[in-house]
């Protein structure tokens, strides 16, 4: 019921379509409705409104139901109607051509002609008188025995078929009244019709297969005549097919789901009927009509597996066709079609079968004495790609089989099939391109495994290659998804197993395989082969070596193969083994090659942590992140050990790069590969690594000796590095050995030029190639710095002189980043030529000739038009400087904001008042930077005594003016902490600082990086989980550079006295309220605390009097509410229970006090008191009588916080002391009165106040201390 209320739906549906007939409707003379249950007819088209639930009746697919007969008027058909006098319509002509067939005037054949071609060229419906009389004429023609020509019936046959394009329910139920279930058979044109319906129209047939096959099917044992049955066969090879082209397509089709199941009990039947029956039939044609048949059947049972064994049984007999067939095109249709929907059904088959299928077509293909036109051909061809798309395996190692055959046309043919395998043609089926590519390496690999007889067979290596660099290729393009790429490097696998198997020792392949291996070591795309590249180069080479004594004639082979091959040059040979690569999984490192490349070495910036402040350079776009590949200079362990090959290589190659290194590579070589195996691949620090390898290559260059040989081989670094992705790792090596291969050279005129086209020629705006011009002109200047340095003067003096056409041009070239590049690369340039430059030169010039010219280059960099860019607000409002940056194309003047041009109040005035935003960050890092490199040159360069550096405080003022115009609320650059560590190196050159500047440098230090927030609450207010991991690296980062700091100033007065002041420092923070700047301080004070400890013997004090009072000060943290600062604290009292150890010469109980460190990390408050109890037993056990008293004051000080957990962790730590050292403290007491026994404590200490910068910047008038850090109980440090 509910089935039968759809179909009404959607009767009611159509019937309100305009030019429908309604569903409630009668059937009128001459219109057909198709039979549903109920007495519910559908109309013509009706399948194509699928409705939303529901299926298809199952009487649809049976043959129940009645069928009305076509009403015939008294008159005999003939219709009175009148004809306006307007153009005749399409149905005006239909009708008169229809009356024409009824008075039977004129050739019928033409009249149905010309009704097709009339219905085929209009898209309306016809009447449905005029409709019922054509059908009925057509239908009459069609069945008529007698008196009816065959052209005539085909005629009418066809016409029917095109009346179905729009009345297609009218045509195919009157073709249904004519199937006969008893008393004969139909006539053989309604079967053809039936045939042609399936094959126009396959899936508006779909509704009616049932019914048809099953009529079908009474009638089958009635055939007799061979003409029935070719009729018969047409039925039932295009009804299956229109089964299988909606299987293969049910998702998109309208009509409801219909099952394989369905379709296969119909269609089975009829099979069985067919092979009992017709499948010994003689007649050409009526092989043909079968074939067809079987081909369609077959490939329609096979959707279900209760059918596909007796399908696999009738395969014999498909194929054995070919043998009983004169067209046997005929044939490879049916093949074909039937490797189609195998294809499509995707099960496993028989290999077996795929034997037989490819033995037929084979022989077919082989076979010389058949004469197969060309597009017979090409359907036996593409049998086989369909056969390799269904069994690819099975498939490739049946064509290599016949490779071994005696006949040369099936060698011929077998190597064509395999070819067009791996490119197919595109109108052809393609297999999967993987599956093959791994099929065709597979068997690859088993020929060249065998005893090769012929050089001829070597050329397979070629492909090996190849399909190798195709697949890095598409790996590097980035936009494969997990699982393809998953494939290609399974495909790369395959390739290295396949090279790592070659065998090169078979007699004459050493002359034929040198050369062409050789060309592949220098293309970077076969990097990832390089290991077992080496290995059979090396081979080879021992093999040449041995046969160089041997006389012999070149085999013809081998001296082709040498013309034929592009050896690569010495000198590429070199640069390419020292920075070869091996694969890193998803990464780029090559210009849209199709290669894989290294990690980016990005420039510093603002940390991208959505704080802020935090902003990117539009100069630069961000790269996207790679894994990082493996790099000789860099990772030398990754990629299967690619580096190690790379050197083996190297040394085996020695004689063809040049003949004067031999001796030096035999003692250098195995010294870096034995560097190599006593570090892993975690513990190689890659900076020394590269360093060595750099060592290395000025060592070879300079045994060589060839100016010329020098200058071609930075000509050929040059060109390699153009290759790689900018930024990358492999780029950066190369550059950095073309500045080694300048400090080699020693033709002057060359090495000037060099670096003036470096200098000249760069863009500035690019990151890659700033990085590279340093790299160049520091590398030239270890051997030309004089040389470097006036050339880089020369640059920076044509700068100054560049004239300007205009002041708001140069505005915007400001703005665009274009003059602050320069300068910036500039700054950089000679600080990094100050690290190169000999140490006499260097000192010479050091004040004139490289510090000058940095500060020079900084200041002019923040100048423009004159004015000074700063990064402060005035105190007075001036004029708006909306108006310039409008005039300029800039916008209107941002406020506030992350841009480049970010201002507070920007007005005009004697000065401009802008932020450079990025640009004034990267300006900031390179001057930093410069100034590091400077101070750790000169402290290299004089030896044990000091150098002196006279503008070292003005150096200090820039640095520290840095340090506090960095934001308090947020870590938005790495500014502070490279401040900090060159900070620490300036502070170990002449002149020395006094300790109250080094203590109040220490106090600017602190009060930068402890007032900022803890990074939890940053992490939560909308940073992505990238921007949150690079926050926490740059605060990590920021406080070990802190450390550097004061271990730096700790160092200039080694003296416990100093380290007193540098505690008294730290104390102020240790008293905040806030946990994370307590933790911060804990930290600084660990670092500071170890430092003193490495270097304790250096201070010749016999013992360290602060320990009772440092104790007491940091013993309560341990009791602090985060765990890291319980943790800080613990690593405190560690470094002070062993420098108090070395002082006293004993061994402190490391092992437990460590244990209980990781202890306080414990959540639980019974846990952690017992460890606090614990430590505080063992520590209060060193601490000695006389400073017992300064112990007790700390710990008191201690219990007076307003911090509960301290101030119980310190009244803990004082009962502990009691019960253990009560007895000599006692004594003491006896000794001299306690109320006057009050030592100078550490926590009396007078706590450091704010500078006035700092006042005025981040506090309130009055207010010298940072906001957010007063100790609870509201004091502002307690004060002596």
């Amino acid at each position: 019921m509910g089935q039968t209320r759809l179909w009404k739906s959607a009767a009611r549906t159509l019937s309100a379509t305009p030019g429908r007939i309604p569903a409630s409707a009668p059937a009128s003379r001459g219109h057909r409705l198709a039979p549903a249950p109920g007495g519910v007819g559908i109309p013509d088209q009706a399948y194509n409104r699928r409705s939303s639930s529901g299926s298809l009746l199952p009487g649809l697919f049976t043959c129940g139901g009645c069928w009305s007969r076509p009403h015939v008027l008294e008159d005999g058909g003939r219709a009175t109607e009148s004809v306006p006098a307007a153009v005749p319509t399409f149905a005006d002509r239909v009708a008169s051509l229809s009356r024409r067939l009824q008075d039977a005037e004129g050739d019928r054949e033409e009249t149905y002609r010309e009704l097709e071609r009339a219905v085929q060229d209009e898209d309306g419906r016809l009447p449905s008188a005029v409709l019922s009389r054509v059908i009925a004429a057509a239908s009459r023609d069609v069945r008529e025995a007698q008196g009816v020509t065959e052209d005539v019936r085909a005629a009418a046959s066809d016409l029917l078929v095109a009346l179905a394009r729009c009345h297609f329910d009218s045509v195919m139920c009157e073709l249904q009244s004519h199937l006969r279930v008893l008393g004969g058979i139909s006539e053989d044109f309604v079967f053809v019709t039936l045939g042609k319906l399936a094959s126009s129209y396959a899936l508006r047939c779909v509704p009616f297969i049932g019914m048809t096959l099953f009529t079908l099917r009474a009638m089958l044992s009635r055939v007799g005549s061979s003409r029935t049955l070719r009729a018969v066969c047409s039925v039932l090879e295009q009804w299956p097919k229109a089964a299988n082209s909606y299987l293969s397509r049910w998702e998109k089709c309208p009509i409801p789901r219909v099952g394989e199941a369905q379709f296969c009990s119909s269609v089975y039947p009829l099979f069985c009927h067919v092979v009992g029956s017709w499948l010994d039939c003689e007649e050409e044609e009526v092989k043909q009509a079968v074939l067809g048949a079987m081909a369609a059947m077959m490939g329609l049972l096979l959707h279900e597996e209760e059918h596909r064994e007796r399908v696999w049984e009738q395969l014999p007999w498909l194929l054995g066709q070919y043998q009983q067939v004169q067209d046997t095109s005929w044939v490879t249709k049916g093949l074909r079609y039937f490797l189609e929907i195998l294809g499509e059904v995707k099960i496993p088959v028989p290999k077996a079968k795929v034997q037989a299928i490819g033995t037929a077509v084979h022989s077919q293909l082989s076979d010389e004495t058949k004469q197969h036109s060309g597009e017979h051909r090409s359907e036996l061809r593409s049998c086989v790609l369909l056969l390799a798309r269904v069994s690819l395996e099975d498939t490739v190692t049946f064509l290599g089989s016949q490779l071994g055959s005696k006949s040369e046309a099936a060698r011929v043919v077998s190597l064509d099939l395999l070819r067009a395998l791996v490119r197919p043609a595109e109108r052809q089926p393609q297999p999967p391109r993987r599956q093959v590519a791994r099929a065709v390496l597979r068997f690859t690999k088993e020929l060249l495994g065998c005893s090769v007889q012929s050089c001829s067979a070597w050329e397979l290596v070629a492909h090996v290659f190849a399909r190798f660099s195709q697949a890095s290729g598409r790996l590097a393009e980035g936009n494969l998804s997990e699982a393809e790429a998953q494939e290609e490097a399974d495909l790369q696998a395959l390739c290295l197993d396949i090279l790592h198997s070659l065998d090169v020792s078979i007699k004459g392949m050493s002359k034929l395989l040198w050369p062409r291996l050789l060309q592949y070591v220098v293309p970077a795309q076969y990097t990832g082969t390089l290991v077992p590249l080496s290995r059979c180069l090396r081979e080879l080479a021992e093999r040449r070596e041995s046969a160089e004594g041997e006389d012999g004639e070149e085999e013809p082979d081998a001296a082709a193969a040498r013309d034929q091959a592009r050896l690569p040059t010495p000198q590429a040979l070199l640069a390419r083994l020292l920075v070869s690569r091996a694969l890193g999984k998803g990464s780029r490192g090559l210009k849209a090659t199709g290669e894989v490349g290294a990690e980016p070495l990005r420039e510093p910036g603002p940390a991208a942590s959505g704080q802020e402040g935090a902003c990117e350079s539009e100069s630069e776009p961000p790269l996207p992140r790679r894994d990082p590949a493996a790099v000789v200079a860099a990772a030398p362990h990754a990629g299967g050990g690619c580096g190690i090959a790379a050197l083996r290589l190297l040394q085996a190659l020695s004689t063809e790069i040049h003949g004067a290194v031999g001796m030096v590579w035999a003692v250098k070589i195995p010294f870096l590969l034995e560097h190599l195996a006593e570090r892993s691949k975690s513990s190689l620090d890659s900076a020394e690594w590269e360093h060595l390898l750099l060592k290395f290559l000025r060592t070879s260059l300079e045994t060589i000796e060839s100016q010329a040989w020098t200058m071609a081989f930075s000509f050929e670094l040059n060109q390699q590095a153009g290759s790689y992705c900018r930024l990358s790792r492999e780029q950066a090596f190369l550059y950095k050995a073309v500045g080694v291969s300048l400090a080699a050279c020693q033709h002057v005129p060359y090495v000037r030029g060099e670096i003036r086209k470096y200098l000249f020629q760069t863009n500035y705006l690019e990151a890659s190639e700033r990085e590279a011009m340093i790299s160049v002109v520091a590398g030239s200047a270890e051997s030309h710095f004089p040389l470097a340095l006036e050339v880089v003067h020369e640059f920076g003096a044509t700068m100054e002189e560049r004239p300007v056409s205009g002041a708001f041009r140069r505005l915007k070239e400001y703005h665009q980043g274009k003059r602050a590049g320069t300068h910036t690369a500039l700054v950089l340039a000679y600080g990094r030529m100050a690290l190169c430059a000999p140490r006499e030169q260097l000192l010479a010039r050091v004040e004139s000739d490289v510090v000058g010219p940095i500060l020079r280059h900084y200041r002019a960099s923040c100048q423009v038009l004159g004015f000074t860019f700063s990064t402060k607000s005035p105190r007075r409002p001036g004029a708006v400087v909306a108006p310039v940056c409008r005039a300029l194309g800039l916008g209107s003047a941002p406020h506030r904001s992350f841009g480049p041009w970010r201002c507070e109040e920007p007005v005009i005035g004697a000065a401009v008042f802008l932020s450079a935003g990025t640009q004034d960050v990267q300006l900031k890092l390179a001057l930093v930077r410069s100034v590091a490199e400077v101070s750790r040159a000169m402290q290299g360069a004089g030896g044990s005594q000091r150098a002196e550096l006279c503008c070292k405080r003005e150096l200090l003022s820039v640095l520290l003016g840095f340090v506090r115009a960095e934001p308090r609320d947020c870590l938005a650059s790495p500014v502070r902490q490279e401040a900090f560590l060159a900070v620490g190196h300036l502070s170990k050159l002449k002149p020395s600082l006094s300790r109250e500047e080094s203590r109040d440098l220490l106090d600017q230090c602190l009060q930068s990086v402890m007032p900022l927030p803890a990074l939890e609450p940053a992490e939560e207010e909308g940073v992505t989980a990238a921007g949150a991991l690079h926050l926490r690296a740059l605060h990590a980062q920021t406080m070990g550079a802190l450390g550097e700091l004061v271990t730096a100033l700790l160092e200039e007065d080694l003296t416990s006295s100093w380290l007193v002041e540098m505690l008294h420092v730290l104390e102020y923070w240790l008293s905040s309220a806030r946990e994370w700047e307590r933790e911060r301080a804990l930290q600084a004070c660990a670092q500071l605390l170890g430092a003193y400890e490495e270097r304790f013997e250096l201070t010749g004090e016999n013992s360290f009097g602060l320990f009772g009072s440092t104790v007491g000060l940091l013993a309560p943290f341990v009791c602090d509410s985060l765990a890291t600062s319980r943790q800080r604290a613990g690593a405190c009292l560690g470094h002070l229970l062993r420098i108090q150890g070395k002082a006293l010469e004993t061994t402190a109980e490391e092992d437990e006090v460590q244990s209980l460190c990781q202890r306080l990390r414990a959540p639980d408050a019974e846990a952690l008191l017992q460890a606090s109890s614990r430590l505080s037993k063992i520590v209060c056990k060193y601490i000695p009588p006389a400073q017992a008293a300064d112990f007790v004051s700390a710990a008191l000080d201690g219990m007076l916080s307003a911090r509960a957990a301290c101030a119980q962790g310190a009244g803990e730590w004082l009962l502990a002391f009691l019960e253990t050292c009560g007895g000599q403290l006692l004594m003491q007491v006896r000794g001299t009165p306690f109320p006057g026994l009050r030592p100078p404590r550490l926590s009396r200490c007078r706590a450091p106040r704010a500078p006035a910068a700092q006042c005025q910047s981040c506090s309130s008038p009055g207010d010298t201390d940072p906001p957010g850090s007063h100790p609870p109980d509201g004091s502002r440090g307690r004060g002596p």
